[in-house]
């Protein structure tokens, strides 16, 4: 056994504040790191393991009381339970081939094979079809392969390289809106959000519609989002966020940007509707600025890797200050 990750390493990989993780190790006797010649925690594999399959449970709602004392074995049947009819349910069955090949193109690394067949793929079916058919179902599998140590950090993060270079090539090669002024869109992630691949997801889609966009980039703090919106005076802005976050930090944050926004300004969401016992997470919030803008988005997934399902509709949503 080599325990090799230190704390910074587990709080940066499960996103599990090192302050939560000594309070487990007290209340529920886990996690159980040694210590190193320095006498910092240092934790091995199988615990890394079972910390990613605790931080998807609490994502939907599970008690840490209830998750933290499981074993490896029964993390694994809990995730699979609340994760496995949504995965399944995203790709249609004629899909289910082509997602299988394109999983073994990323765990073979073989970059320039899975970059041409998802080009490929957006020229025979469209963008937006490409997304929400193949990209998405495939970014759902990938992380659970990672989430279940069954597929490796780097091959991962191949597979988010590829992505971003696919979707950013593939936005190049779409027309602006040709009737008049294109809407432009203002872009970002919360703060708290490291994820880039659903704000690009998000852009594609405004993309396909033909409008101009300007993307902010992930890991935004609110007051640099406002000063933003008040300099470039978008019509539309769009907020992205993954499952990652915690609900609560999420509507915190939301109520904190509609309150540090003009009184004009309207909230919609775009989410995606999960059916299972997973619980609903909005994907990103668009802020209508200007009320004379119209724009019709097709229904695509705005996602990174997690809450993914193929039943999804716009919704409006009130968010108060």
């Amino acid at each position: 056994m080599t325990w090799i990750y230190t704390i910074s390493d587990i709080e940066r990989d499960t996103g599990i504040a090192k302050d939560r993780l000594r309070v487990w190790e007290r209340r529920y006797g886990f996690p159980l790191p040694q210590r190193d010649e320095t006498q910092e925690r240092v934790y091995d594999e199988d615990q890394l393991l079972r910390l990613r399959l605790i931080k998807r449970l609490l994502d939907v709602g599970m008690r840490a009381g209830r998750v933290v004392p499981m074993s490896l074995d029964a993390l694994q049947r809990e995730v699979e339970a609340v994760t496995t009819p949504v995965v399944a349910r995203v790709a249609a069955q004629e899909d289910q081939a082509l997602l299988a090949h394109l999983v073994s193109l990323v765990k073979a690394t073989n970059r320039r094979a899975l970059h041409q067949t998802l080009m490929q793929i957006i020229a025979e079916r469209g963008l937006s079809d490409a997304i929400e058919e193949v990209i998405a179902p495939l970014g759902a599998q990938v992380g659970e392969f990672w989430l279940s140590g069954q597929m490796a950090i780097y091959q991962e993060h191949l597979f988010t390289a590829v992505v971003k270079s696919v979707l950013i090539q593939a936005m190049e090669q779409q027309p602006l809106q040709a009737n008049g002024k294109p809407p432009r869109v203002l872009l970002a992630t919360l703060a708290t959000e490291r994820h880039e691949v659903g704000l690009l997801m998000a852009e594609s889609m405004f993309a396909q519609a033909g409008c101009e966009r300007l993307s902010l980039g992930p890991s935004m703090p609110l007051t640099e989002i406002v000063t933003a919106c008040l300099a470039v005076k978008p019509d539309i802005f769009a907020i992205s966020f993954s499952s990652q976050n915690a609900p609560k930090e999420v509507l915190s944050q939301l109520r904190q940007l509609r309150g540090m926004l003009p009184a004009e300004t309207v909230m919609f969401s775009f989410a995606m509707l999960c059916t299972t016992s997973l619980k609903l997470t909005l994907d990103a919030i668009i802020f209508r600025i200007s009320t004379a803008t119209s724009i019709s988005l097709s229904c695509a997934p705005l996602i990174s890797t997690a809450l993914i399902s193929s039943n999804c509709s716009m919704r409006s949503s009130k968010i108060s200050p």
